[in-house]
């Protein structure tokens, strides 16, 4: 007999709910529970940037570079399509929020003294380094394979090295690639870059043991997993619920389902609205706004191309298919970036031009704030 369940939980400085629709006994659905749970647990330990002996706080400090497969397919990701937003979404701005105060023990006086506050940012703007600065290599017994920066990885170079990547990362970069509006060659053949960028052989995806991943990070830089986090951790928890068949993830709003409940449609309300969404399998609901973050006029959505809080709306609701996207594994994880990236650049901007073409949908929403 089916029943439902629901869980509870606080990650990610939010609230976290799965509810699921299943014939299997309270045992086995508290476990799946329990392992989903564990994961974003993992993820948020591993990656957040409010604790200091983080992995990736641990790297930003430059205690290591060379880093796990999971993490340099995260950062390889977020530069990749930072590098198709004309510079409106940035994977580097830790300065920026930490400036405001919006860093590990919230130090937002800093929002009462605007004189120093300025100067901080422009301090910054002078002389912070840009994505293109960050250098990605590929390492084989101690051997380079790989060397680029993110403004190198397309052509050939690209090609080859999706080949090492997982197969959910892969198609990411893929879909990214796909809907991104790119004016830049789409067949550029290795040699081209070989004065910046090493191939000293060709890698295949049955030839991964023994590999190294690094990145070096300009002087001053470092990077956050914001612009994804959630998105990711929602994609992880879906794969471990799959055998439950009909569940749907929340993560502070940030929403995917599977199945139905009781033979209906998932179906999500709109924060701050009176209207509702009806889901389908797989699909995706991101949202972007203010309200989550706002300590006065400040909130953490800021501009990278002039470190202002930004956006023309309360907020920004991203509305991914999961079969017209080819069902693409990291939906959520593509619609998280996506969301921010859309509630930061000007609504005239369309730097994903295909995107709605390809079963990812955008709605602006001024409701509930002034």
């Amino acid at each position: 007999m089916y029943q439902k369940f629901t869980f509870q939980s606080t990650s990610m400085n939010t609230q976290v709910k799965v509810i699921a629709w299943t014939d299997k006994d309270e045992l086995t659905v508290k476990d799946y529970f329990s392992k989903a749970i564990q994961e974003i647990q993992r993820i948020e330990k591993l990656y957040t940037r409010f604790q200091k002996d983080s992995y990736l706080s641990s790297f930003n400090n430059r205690k290591f570079t060379v880093v796990t497969k999971e993490f340099f397919q995260i950062a390889l990701f977020l530069f990749f399509f930072a590098s198709k937003s004309e510079d409106y979404f940035d994977p580097t701005i830790i300065d920026f929020l930490e400036a405001y105060g919006y860093g590990p023990g919230y130090h937002f006086e800093k929002l009462n003294n605007e004189i120093e506050l300025k100067k901080s940012i422009e301090k910054l703007k002078a002389s912070r380094p840009s994505i293109k600065d960050t250098k990605f290599k590929v390492i084989q017994n101690g051997i380079e394979k790989f060397k680029f920066s993110i403004d190198e990885f397309q052509g050939q170079v690209k090609n080859d090295l999706k080949n090492l990547l997982d197969y959910e990362f892969k198609s990411l970069i893929d879909f990214v690639d796909k809907v991104s509006n790119d004016e830049v060659q789409k067949k550029i053949e290795a040699d081209q870059f070989s004065t910046k960028t090493f191939r000293k052989k060709l890698l295949g995806p049955n030839d991964q043991h023994n590999l190294q991943f690094e990145i070096i990070l300009a002087q001053d830089q470092r990077i956050e997993f914001g612009g994804c986090g959630k998105g990711y951790a929602i994609d992880r928890m879906y794969h471990i619920l799959e055998p439950l068949e009909n569940f749907v993830i929340d993560i502070g709003g940030d929403i995917r389902c599977c199945g139905q409940i009781e033979e209906r449609n998932w179906t999500t309300s709109i924060y701050g609205t009176s209207d509702a969404i009806a889901m389908l399998s797989g699909d995706v609901v991101c949202v972007s706004g203010k309200a989550a973050r706002q300590v006065g006029n400040f909130h953490h959505l800021l501009n990278p191309k002039d470190a202002n809080p930004t956006g023309s709306f309360d907020q920004i609701l991203v509305y991914a298919s999961y079969k017209d996207t080819c069902n693409l594994s990291l939906l959520t994880t593509f619609a998280d970036a996506y969301s921010t990236l859309s509630y930061v650049s000007p609504i005239e901007k369309n730097m994903f031009y295909e995107v709605e073409n390809k079963g990812v949908y955008k709605k602006y929403i001024n409701t509930y704030l002034n």
